[in-house]
């Protein structure tokens, strides 16, 4: 029985660590997510300011 206990607690332990590994990495990826959907955002801004329409028409040959 003293065995059977020392397995579980050894398999606990070891998915106690693995369980705080990966919740790092889910941290670290939401992170990284964050900051890549600003930079699109950002893209996107600057595109659309770039496609304004602009202050004098073209020539009439265009």
């Amino acid at each position: 029985m003293d065995d059977r206990i020392t397995d579980l607690e050894v398999k606990l332990a070891f998915q106690e660590h693995t369980i705080a590994e990966l919740d790092e990495v889910v941290r670290m990826l939401a992170q990284k997510v964050e900051v890549l959907e600003r930079r699109i955002e950002e893209a996107i801004a600057e595109q659309a300011a770039s496609q304004a329409p602009l202050d004098n028409p073209p020539p009439p040959h265009w």
